[in-house]
Formats: structure tokens, sequence, C-alpha cells
């Protein structure tokens, strides 16, 4: 499966661990993912929890004012990782640019939850695209987070068979030392005729962070203030 081959390839990128202020050490992972496949290779919109042992959950994808995403025939041909999705784009619809606000019609969106207690870094998301369509139209995708006020990607989408494959990266203070909260990712598609966006492989990926235990920090404080007390005296 998709994931298999991408985590493989991430395992070095992800060597480093990632700190935040007030944390231990930080465990990177993928989270969250869709490759529009089970585990038969039947298409399947569900998205995956792709770390269970971290405490985040994942929740189905929700549409609003007429998104929603379907298996269309035409998009598997000649691509080598299909099943893919289709995005339901909004008819004729205007590209919007970076910065902008995002669209209210066609949404596509899921979330993960992040429990009291669980600290995570957002690290970057990523997914494959294309027009949903072989002439040349200009069917255009956007995406951002919740946690973000205005649209953070905005691209026109290759023709089919070919898949653009977009890498996101969050390196916002919002995306940061996250708990208790829950955080949407959001797709907007659009453009002339039905404005449809085929899209595959999609994958969050973050850091989880480890809090130390009171007792844990203390400890580390006080052997922090001995070190320094004996380098005074040794000065």
């Amino acid at each position: 499966m998709f994931y298999q081959h991408i985590g493989l390839r991430l395992s070095v990128a992800f060597a480093t661990v990632a700190l935040v202020t007030g944390a231990a050490n930080a465990v990177p992972a993928l989270i969250a993912g869709v490759d529009f496949a089970n585990a038969q290779n039947a298409f399947d919109i569900t998205p995956d929890d792709l770390n269970v042992g971290d405490g985040i959950t994942v929740s189905a994808w929700t549409f609003t004012n007429g998104g929603g995403i379907s298996n269309d025939g035409n998009a598997q041909t000649g691509r080598a990782s299909a099943p893919v999705g289709k995005f339901n784009g909004e008819d004729n619809a205007t590209q919007p640019s970076v910065g902008a606000a995002a669209p209210v019609n066609n949404v596509h969106s899921f979330s993960i939850t992040i429990p009291n207690g669980v600290f995570i870094n957002l690290d970057d998301v990523s997914f494959d695209y294309s027009q949903a369509t072989t002439v040349g139209n200009t069917r255009w995708i956007a995406f951002k987070t919740s946690l973000d006020a205005t649209l953070i990607f905005s691209e026109v989408g290759p023709l089919r068979p070919t898949l653009d494959s977009e890498f996101i990266s969050l390196t916002g203070a919002q995306y940061k030392n996250l708990t208790n909260q829950v955080v949407a990712f959001q797709w907007y598609a659009g453009g002339p005729g039905t404005g449809d966006i085929d899209i595959d492989s999609i994958v969050i990926r973050g850091s989880a962070v480890v809090v130390p235990e009171p007792a844990t920090a203390t400890l580390a404080i006080i052997g922090m203030a001995g070190l320094l007390a004996r380098r005074r005296r040794m000065a």
C-alpha cells in the first residue's frame, strides 16, 4: 500500500528529533492519511489513523455545500496509484489566491482530535492531484487547515493522467505544541465545467511531543543548578 512505501521513504527524514519549549523530546510520525483504497485495494474514502498508539483519533470526511468524493472510472486509467478519488468541485468557480478567504462551497474536510495530555507539532501535509479531465480547462484545488485564517495553497492541476505531488510545510507557531483540540484539514475545488479535481495519497505528518512529568522536570532543574554551582567553584 501507499503508506508502507511512504513510511519507509520518510524514516530518514524523521530521524532528527524535534523539540518544543517545555518538552523533553518528540517522536516524529505519520498521523493520518487517505489513499482511497482498503486492504483489498478496493475504492475506499475512509481517512486512516496511521499511528493508533499516539492517542490521536481521525474523523470521517465531512462535505459542505456540494462537496463529495466519488469513484470515477476515468480517474483510474493510466495511473499506477489507482484507485484515486475525485473531489466534487464548484462549477465555473474562479480560482482563489493564497491568502484569500476560503470558499464556502464544495468543502471537503476531515479532522484529527488531539486529547488532553497529548501534545503534537504538525509538520506537513502532502497529496497528489490533477484536473478531472483530459482537455485544457483550468480547474483548481485549494487547501487550508482550521488553524489558518486564509488559504495556504491554491493551484491549477495538470490534466489526466498526470498527477502533481504537493508538499506543504507547516512551520507557523499555530501548528506547534497542540493539545486538547480538533484540527480540520480542508480542501476546495472548482473551475470551468464541473470543477472536479482528482485527489490521492493524502498524508498528515507531525511530531508527537512527550512532556516530562513534573518530578522529572524538577530533577533536571536541580541537576542544572548543581552543575552551574560546581563551575562557579572551579572558577
